[in-house]
């Protein structure tokens, strides 16, 4: 089943691109983003200081390996949070399947 709106989102945790460990719980409000494509990381960065001044984090949510995320984040100087995710424990904790 999919989570509903009114429900509390399950809390999870993944190590950033810095190797930090990051939980969900740990922010009062977030949108977090999950993405198979890489690209698509870029066009939010441009929102993101937009985000911050309503005190809002993006974390991403990547399935690609952690050395190709992390390359992929360095190289882009992306502003937020970036977790890859190669074993996809949260698509699958937030019902997400992936056909590619």
């Amino acid at each position: 089943t999919r989570l509903s709106l009114s429900e509390q989102a399950p809390d999870f945790m993944l190590h950033d691109v810095t190797g930090a460990e990051i939980h969900l719980s740990n922010f009062q409000a977030a949108r977090f983003y999950l993405t198979v494509l890489l690209p698509q990381l870029e066009q939010s960065s441009y929102a993101y200081p937009e985000f911050r001044k309503r005190d809002i984090e993006i974390i991403a949510i990547g399935q690609d390996s952690p050395q190709a995320f992390r390359d992929y984040w360095h190289e882009h100087q992306l502003p937020f949070i970036g977790c890859p995710d190669k074993d996809s424990k949260v698509a699958d904790l937030y019902y997400q399947k992936f056909n590619l």
